[in-house]
């Protein structure tokens, strides 16, 4: 068939083909009461060229609602084997259905990943990227990013889970009011396996008195990064991405993110469950550690750089050394005051520290 010819059936609306089949049909089964074998052979032919074109037809329909995607939910793994089959199916069992699942393999070595194919067979909303080598939840969460295709983008780790509305909820709460809203933010629930408690964050009652007249975003909203959407216009400026140490990525998002845009509006009734697991990276404590989170600490400092003469990034960095003096002080319990690479590390922390806007002696450890 001429390319001519081709590109007019692919233009024929459903209904055209839908008629047009039915008259093939009829004339079809006219012509099988008569002996012209030439009639019977040529209405044959037409009718099977018309069946395959309304098969194209609909894969072309399909193929173009992928742009009709309302969120792209971003997913890294790496050996969470005994919670991505609950997180997976907390994602896939959203109400809100036109969704894609990106899943990232950080190189897992346990059974992760065959949980995630054996999902993917059954749900073409699946996709699986795959990272040459172990590179870390930051830039495995970039690659998704770089990847997607939704109107709003999701950052879930694979061993959490969100409840059934999460996405929907969140989704419309940034587009009911007729415009598309940089960020949309539900609550975080820690949950602790062991004992059953729930502990809800705090965060939204602080972000809900927050006023975009007086401060940057990231005064407020500084952690829980995936308990939000964010439009996919966000990411148009190469900064909104994630840091690329292990530890206080996350952070580093949110620093940058609250840079660009003050837009943010809230659903308490959209919840991420984070899970607390002891063997997790954020509850490992060790002198690899304390090396991150000075890693961490630079980067922040240079993104606040900016704002070095505003009073909020001088509260920003009261709490925040606040917080890491703690968790040094955990990662160097049992170890040697006098080992090398201890005394080398809490030097180069007292540098950073130094080189802060709101330096203050008190802060050394």
């Amino acid at each position: 068939m001429r390319y001519s010819k081709l590109m007019k059936l692919l233009q024929m609306d459903r209904k055209s083909i839908r008629d047009a089949y039915k008259q093939l049909k009829s004339s079809l089964s006219s012509a099988l009461n008569t002996d012209n074998e030439g009639l019977k052979n040529s209405l044959k032919m037409q009718e099977n060229k018309l069946y395959a074109f309304s098969k194209i037809k609909s894969f072309m329909r399909k193929r173009a609602s992928n742009s009709k995607i309302k969120v792209s939910v971003i997913v890294p793994v790496y050996n969470v084997g005994p919670y991505i089959e609950k997180c997976l199916k907390s994602i896939q069992n959203q109400s809100l259905r036109k969704i894609e699942i990106i899943i990232i393999d950080d190189k897992s070595t346990d059974n992760s990943m065959e949980i995630v194919r054996s999902a993917a067979e059954s749900d073409s909303r699946i996709r699986i990227i795959k990272n040459d080598h172990n590179i870390g939840p930051g830039p495995s969460r970039n690659r998704g990013i770089e990847e997607a295709r939704g109107e709003y983008l999701s950052f879930i780790d694979s061993d959490d889970y969100i409840s059934r509305d999460f996405l929907k909820r969140l989704y419309s709460k940034a587009t009911e009011r007729g415009a598309s809203h940089m960020i949309s933010k539900g609550t975080s629930i820690k949950i602790f396996p062991d004992s059953g408690i729930e502990k809800p964050s705090s965060l939204n009652k602080k972000i809900a008195n927050y006023s975009s007249d007086s401060a940057p975003l990231w005064s407020d909203f500084n952690s829980d990064h995936w308990s939000a959407i964010y439009h996919k216009h966000l990411f148009l400026n190469p900064i909104a991405r994630y840091g690329s140490t292990r530890v206080s990525e996350d952070v580093v998002f949110l620093l940058r993110v609250g840079s660009i845009t003050k837009d943010i509006v809230l659903d308490n009734k959209a919840k991420y469950y984070y899970v607390q697991r002891p063997n997790s990276a954020t509850n490992t404590y060790d002198t690899k550690r304390i090396s991150e989170i000075i890693d961490g600490l630079e980067i922040k400092r240079d993104i606040l750089s900016q704002y070095s003469d505003s009073i909020c990034v001088k509260e920003y960095f009261d709490q925040h050394i606040a917080w890491i003096n703690k968790v040094i002080s955990k990662c160097l319990e049992g170890e040697d005051s006098n080992n090398p690479e201890v005394q080398e590390l809490l030097e180069r922390l007292s540098k950073v520290y130094r080189s802060l806007p709101n330096y203050d002696e008190h802060h050394e450890l």
